[in-house]
């Protein structure tokens, strides 16, 4: 039986880093589904939607799109359970993809998730780790600091 894979990234830095994993897992043994963009799209993976949707940048941005931004985490929600992905992978937007990853990982606890790109969070705020770490089964860093 193939494997389901869901990708998740909210902005093109994030589409871009997911499209060079592709490859690796693109072959028969895996089912990929993916919000992402362009680069994501080029790999033939089917979009739930185009991240670009969600890409928004500044306190002002999210403020005026703050009830389409929580339609879009529960139209993924919902697709994901569903979907009933083994691994969830997302790429950087924190915002957006740890409050779909709190939500899927108490109603379908098999699920592995793993994020790449930590939050900047670390570096200011610690205790944050704990609250992550209830969700997140593997974090992949780009930099040595960023280890906890």
């Amino acid at each position: 039986m193939k494997k389901k894979i869901f990708i998740l990234t909210g902005e093109s830095s994030g589409d871009k880093l997911a499209s060079n994993v592709i490859p690796y897992l693109n072959n028969k043994n895996y089912y990929i589904t993916a919000i992402g963009s362009d680069h994501i799209k080029k790999k033939r993976i089917k979009l739930l939607f185009n991240s670009k949707e969600i890409s928004v940048m500044g306190f002002v941005d999210v403020f005026k799109k703050l009830f389409f931004l929580k339609k879009k985490i529960n139209l993924t929600i919902s697709y994901l359970l569903k979907f009933k992905p083994d691994v969830i992978f997302s790429i950087d937007s924190p915002d957006f993809s740890f409050r779909i990853h709190n939500v899927i990982k108490k109603k379908l606890p098999k699920t592995k998730i793993v994020h790449l790109v930590a939050p900047t969070i670390w570096v200011w705020r610690e205790k944050r780790v704990l609250v992550f770490r209830k969700f997140l089964d593997h974090l992949l860093l780009l930099f040595p600091f960023e280890a906890f």
